[in-house]
């Protein structure tokens, strides 16, 4: 499932180079220019902090929730090589008195340093066996290989942070990557699905889940896979989730993990006492 493509149609001979040339880029090459574009950007930044008063001004606005916690754009910016147009936006998060959010900003930053590396690698091996298949650079151009970086705040209030990291290539929806982060304020720590649902997370999840696609199947019945159906189906006890603004849990399963790609990443709430 994770070989199809959503947005490019790719022969099949073009297919199998660019898997074979992925493969093989991936374990000699690494994307010094990106990391040295994240650290330009970083410096320019700071710089417009210390020299321009309205940039400065402008930071008032950043929402803090009584001083506890605060989510900003660190840092945005644009990045191009000879094979990839790049669009990131690195959130910060500042949480008073904890030494919490050193984590999650370096856990953020090490994640967009793998991100742009591994779609420069991608960007490259596609690059190379579309030329190896008859392409030319004008048409590779008109490919606009792009690879973005942004992030999306789900709930921010006195009590909990819940926030993810995503980024997304146009290559191949496979090449996509999700990183989220629920915080409990009062606590000052990240939460666990165990900490939300208690000892028996994976079992009350599984059972949820099961009830609402059996449900939704009756008038979907080709929506998903049929592996839920087996006596050995359950959730990941490292499912990614998040909370809403009024404290739902919700589930994520990435593409291809329960239903076709088509399908999008699919989403189910998970009842908390």
């Amino acid at each position: 499932m994770n070989k199809k493509y959503d947005d490019i149609i790719i022969p099949k001979e073009l297919e199998v180079m660019i898997n074979n040339t992925i493969k093989k880029e991936k374990n000699k090459k690494k994307l010094w220019t990106s990391l040295a574009t994240t650290a330009a950007a970083l410096i320019i930044f700071t710089t417009s902090l210390n020299v321009s008063p309205a940039f400065a001004e402008s930071l008032k606005d950043i929402p803090v929730i009584k001083n506890i916690a605060a989510v900003l754009t660190f840092t945005s910016y644009e990045t191009e090589s000879d094979e990839l147009f790049g669009e990131i936006t690195v959130p910060e998060v500042i949480i008073e008195d904890t030494n919490l959010d050193e984590f999650i900003n370096e856990t953020i930053q090490s994640q967009v340093s793998i991100v742009l590396e591994e779609a420069q690698i991608n960007a490259e091996g596609y690059k190379e066996a579309y030329l190896a298949t008859g392409g030319t650079e004008e048409g590779y151009e008109n490919k606009n290989m792009t690879v973005s970086v942004d992030y999306e705040i789900f709930t921010q209030d006195e009590e909990y942070l819940s926030f993810r990291v995503y980024s997304h290539e146009s290559l191949a929806a496979v090449y996509a990557s999700n990183l989220y982060f629920t915080v409990d304020l009062k606590e000052k720590r990240l939460l666990t699905l165990e900490d939300l649902l208690g000892n028996d997370y994976i079992n009350i999840m599984t059972t949820t889940v099961l009830e609402a696609i059996e449900k939704d199947a009756k008038d979907n019945p080709n929506k998903y896979f049929d592996d839920y159906k087996t006596p050995e189906f359950k959730v990941r006890g490292d499912i990614d989730f998040y909370l809403t603004t009024d404290h739902k849990l919700m589930i994520v399963f990435q593409k291809y993990e329960l239903a076709p790609g088509a399908m999008g990443r699919l989403e189910f709430e998970i009842p908390m006492n």
